[in-house]
């Protein structure tokens, strides 16, 4: 795989060949500790849970990202048919998500929330419109190379609509999505790509 480090491909690799179980406890172990934190909390260390569960939700969100980015990529890379995706486009709107987590995480630190509360609510509502275009387009590049690689042609919508919905609703869709990664996976391996 041409442009890719050697960290890179090992972590390609494993997220393509690791099953659904292990791949959703990585994924969503820091939201479910976070929801726990939130749970159980006692009253004189509020601030400090806070911060910790805030720091699990930017985790997990980080997390969320590198799995988008390495199937998607991963799949990009292995699919051999010719279909017009804008590769460049999907890694834009992984990086514009990454740095909307960051933000959103730095907003926790008063001095840096002091700043955003400043600025005009317009723009706050235009980098949500941004955030949610981009990571529509996420969803339907992952959604519409894996199915025509299964299919081996290129899809029209109504063939990738369910896989759609799961890229979006992750928590349930991991676990139909990451059997089918690896088996396209597995496919190129035996063919020896």
């Amino acid at each position: 795989m041409k442009g890719i480090g050697n960290k890179d491909l090992v972590i390609m690799k494993w997220i393509l060949r690791t099953k659904s179980k292990n791949i959703f406890l990585i994924l969503f172990s820091p939201i479910i500790l976070s929801m726990c934190l939130n749970i159980i909390k006692p009253i004189d260390d509020l601030i400090l849970l806070n911060n910790i569960a805030n720091i699990l939700i930017f985790v997990w969100a980080v997390f969320m990202c590198l799995w988008y980015y390495y199937v998607g990529v991963s799949l990009f890379r292995i699919m051999t048919l010719e279909i017009k995706m804008n590769v460049k486009l999907f890694n834009l709107s992984i990086i514009f998500i990454l740095l909307n987590n960051i933000f959103e995480f730095v907003k926790i630190f008063p001095s840096v929330n002091v700043i955003i509360s400043q600025l005009p609510e317009s723009s706050i509502k235009i980098i949500t419109y941004i955030y949610f275009i981009f990571a529509v387009y996420v969803f339907y590049f992952i959604s519409k190379i894996l199915v025509s690689i299964e299919n081996n042609k290129e899809v029209k919508f109504s063939e990738y609509k369910k896989e759609l919905l799961y890229t979006f609703i992750l928590f349930i869709g991991i676990w139909f999505l990451q059997p089918r990664i690896n088996k396209i996976f597995m496919n190129e391996v035996n063919i020896g790509r």
